[in-house]
């Protein structure tokens, strides 16, 4: 039976009614993939998850699932030294602040864009101001208000509407695609990516392949110290494969010299020696779709999240190494508070906010509707599984679970176009199980404002007294920021719209004949990469 969630078909994936125990059980599915030859010595090869980007341009490249791959074409003003996790000079050779809201760049010489352009301040300020545009995906990371203006050949001034003690992590993510290609190519801005990095784009089958090779031309074979090692590898090809179990097989195989994302149970697989761990820095969270008919009393968002058991999900399903949260940061984040708790399970209490609610005029004949991505964490399905079971149990409500495919994930998920609480119906009724990462910024207001604040492309809430406090917050520094925000942050929990479940570590395999370096801050670069 095909549904539909905001004008999107999809055909639900169904599971089985099972009791509780049953409902935990692993119902992993394996996939299968045909089988490819090692190109060669010289040819990097990848497994990747289906986390695709619904376009490949440079403000998609943001986030480790698509900077994978697009981290290696584009490049930024600053990057992280990937031991220490500071943050150092890239496109930019240094910097000056000159006072609150003025900030200067020294750009490389001798830098060239893939199609031959020149990189300087006059390029850097147009693509810049591009794609962190009024409106752009990028908003949503704080580079709203920003402004790039040449002061000189290779001197690039960056202002701001407002003091911002982020500006350089902020920067950290933005990557700076060919202005020339904006100019006189802007239909290919989206499907043939070009920038700076040490490898240029090949080619891409959405579904099945990206594949890139060595870009000549690169200003950081001069420099190796300022990119932290050149990479060695022709070519890298990724395969992508949706399924966590055919990553792992891929590996044990020979197919593939590393596996993204393989999860505990691959790293079971493939032994000790060949995992690699990042240590709790990935949050699996839920969101309940407030303005719904349903969901927009608390009382029911309250029951919802009373009503499931974190622990059990966490032991169950998982094991030792993950841990139930109450927020969507780690410790030692700005914005961390060390009172938030995970909520409990207490399903009488859950009973009776329901009861109250439906006393008031909540009525409850439509389906709630539990929603996750394909392959997105591991076992997704089965904790969606779980949390049905216990809805049904213990509230006697309707739910359904569907497993999205990424486009069409990405069209519940998200809005681009408009506030996303504002394109919610009353009868949607969605609840979202998703992950979200803090490694970037280490700061609630790495991603908070994009989940939170009325005019955030995942925010289904909307409060301008809290936007306007939020607005307060994120100018100030140090320990006042960190209180500020830990103090928004327990109070978007109590909303009960954005709620934490779990937090576990990320886990991926690596072949034997390879060495890999691994980052504090969980990117997957080429240059991380040599053969042993």
């Amino acid at each position: 039976m095909t549904q539909s969630i905001c004008g999107t078909s999809y055909q639900p994936v169904v599971f089985q009614k099972k009791w509780i125990i049953a409902a935990l059980v692993g119902l992993m599915g394996v996939g299968s993939a045909t089988a490819q030859a090692q190109e060669g010595e010289d040819t990097l090869r990848i497994a990747v998850p289906e986390h695709e980007s619904p376009d490949l341009s440079a403000e998609w490249a943001y986030a480790n699932t698509r900077a994978i791959v697009l981290g290696n074409i584009f490049e930024r003003l600053v990057t992280r030294n990937p031991d220490t996790n500071e943050l150092a000079p890239m496109l930019a050779a240094d910097w000056e602040q000159i006072d609150d809201t003025t900030w200067h760049f020294q750009l490389r010489e001798g830098v060239r864009f893939h199609d031959g352009s020149e990189f300087n301040a006059e390029t850097a300020a147009e693509s810049l101001n591009y794609v962190t545009r009024e409106g752009g995906r990028l908003n949503e990371f704080g580079v709203k208000g920003f402004s790039f203006k040449a002061i000189g050949e290779h001197l690039l001034e960056v202002t701001t509407d407002r003091p911002n003690p982020l500006v350089l992590e902020r920067l950290y993510q933005v990557q700076i695609p060919s202005a020339q290609q904006l100019e006189e190519n802007p239909d290919a801005y989206k499907s043939q990516p070009v920038g700076t990095g040490p490898y240029v784009f090949k080619s891409y089958s959405r579904g099945d392949q990206w594949e890139i090779e060595r870009y000549d031309g690169w200003w950081g074979e001069d420099h190796p110290e300022a990119v932290f090692g050149i990479p060695e590898w022709e070519n890298v090809i990724y395969d992508v494969r949706p399924e966590l179990s055919t990553r792992v097989t891929a590996l044990q195989a020979g197919e593939v010299d590393f596996a993204f994302n393989v999860g505990i149970e691959g790293c079971s697989t493939v032994g000790e020696e060949q995992c690699i761990t990042w240590t709790g820095n990935e949050i699996v969270d839920i969101r309940y779709d407030a303005p719904s008919s349903i969901m927009g009393d608390p009382r029911v968002r309250r029951a919802l999240d009373l009503a499931f058991n974190r622990e059990e999900i966490a032991t169950q399903l998982y094991g030792k190494d993950v841990e139930t949260t109450g927020q969507v940061l780690s410790q030692g984040a700005t914005g961390y508070n060390p009172n938030i708790e995970p909520w409990p399970y207490d399903p009488e209490k859950a009973r009776s906010l329901i009861e109250e609610a439906r006393a008031d005029g909540v009525t409850f004949d439509a389906p709630i509707r539990l929603v996750s991505q394909q392959g997105r964490f591991e076992r997704n399905g089965e904790v969606l599984q779980a949390i049905q079971y216990a809805w049904q149990q213990n509230l006697g409500l309707d739910v359904t679970i569907s497993i999205l495919n990424p486009d069409q994930y990405d069209e519940v998920y998200r809005r681009q176009d408009a506030p996303m609480h504002e394109s919610v119906s009353p009868d949607r009724n969605v609840v979202i199980v998703t992950t979200g990462s803090d490694t970037d910024l280490f700061d609630l207001a790495g991603y908070g404002g994009s989940r939170y604040l009325c005019g955030g492309d995942l925010s289904v809430y909307c409060d301008e007294d809290f936007d306007q406090r939020w607005a307060e917050a994120i100018k100030l520094t140090g320990e006042e920021r960190g209180q500020a925000l830990a103090e928004l942050n327990a109070e978007q929990v109590e909303r009960n719209v954005w709620s934490g479940i779990l937090r576990f570590p990320t886990y991926h395999a690596v072949a034997e004949t390879v060495e890999f370096r691994r980052r504090p801050d969980g990117w997957v670069m080429a240059n991380d990469f040599t053969r042993q």
